[in-house]
């Protein structure tokens, strides 16, 4: 099982017309799981190299909650309560990344995931923790993206 999901069009980290972000491709792989290929560019260097831990972490996050979101077209609509990241190598720029997000625990109001970034051999260079939790509704109703803004788009390769 390998289904494309939807990217929104101005997100940072999968936005498809956000020139100045990311623009990352989440596929699920099985129920709960989630996984990306990318390569860091120069602009998002930290030290000469290697990629600066603030864009690891916002990709970390994504992947993190991209596990109950679904191919299916499931909008289920979570934030971020808290994020713990361990960075173990420094990410290399403009290399083949492996990004993996997976649920641990659903709890309804409060979901347990966690993700990771590898490199080619399967090292892990950075991983994190995520609880997210359900967006109250009146929040939820701001976030909700209309089909213009949120659609699976083809993939370009």
């Amino acid at each position: 099982m390998r289904q494309k999901q939807a990217n929104a069009r101005h997100c940072f980290v999968c936005g498809v017309d956000n020139q100045f972000g990311l623009q990352i491709n989440f596929y699920d792989t099985a129920p709960g799981c989630v996984e990306a290929s990318w390569m860091v560019s120069e602009q998002f260097q930290g030290f000469p190299g290697i990629a600066h831990g603030g864009i690891l972490a916002s990709v970390l996050d994504e992947a993190a909650s991209r596990t109950v979101l679904g191919a299916n077209g499931s909008r289920r609509i979570v934030v971020t309560a808290s994020l713990e990241i361990r960075y173990r190598r420094p990410v290399p720029l403009n290399t083949p990344l492996k990004v993996i997000g997976e649920l641990i625990e659903d709890k309804g109001e409060i979901i347990h995931t966690t993700s990771r970034i590898e490199d080619e051999q399967g090292h892990v260079l950075a991983n994190a923790r995520a609880i997210l939790v359900e967006a109250p509704a009146e929040l939820a109703t701001k976030l909700e993206l209309g089909p213009d803004e949120w659609q699976v788009y083809p993939d370009g390769d």
